[in-house]
C-alpha cells in the first residue's frame, strides 16, 4: 500500500482536533507521521482511523 502524506493542518481537520494535537499524537505514536526537514506529515489513512476511535474527552479540570 502506498501511503498519501498529509499536512498536519489537514489532519487536524479530519480528526476534528487542533494542529497542536495532532503533532502530540505523532509523538506518542498515536498516529503515524513522518518528519521532513522541521515539517511534520501524516500518513492519511493513519489519520483517518483515528478518527473513527470512539474517543472520550479527558476528566474536567478540578477547582482547587
Amino acid at each position: 500500500m502506498v501511503e498519501e502524506w498529509i499536512t498536519t493542518d489537514k489532519a487536524a481537520k479530519i480528526v476534528g482536533v487542533t494542529t497542536h494535537q495532532i503533532r502530540h499524537l505523532l509523538r506518542n505514536g498515536l498516529i503515524k507521521g513522518q518528519k521532513f526537514a522541521r515539517s511534520w506529515m501524516v500518513d492519511r489513512q493513519s489519520a483517518e482511523e483515528y478518527a473513527k476511535q470512539d474517543r472520550k474527552p479527558g476528566p474536567k479540570p478540578q477547582d482547587d
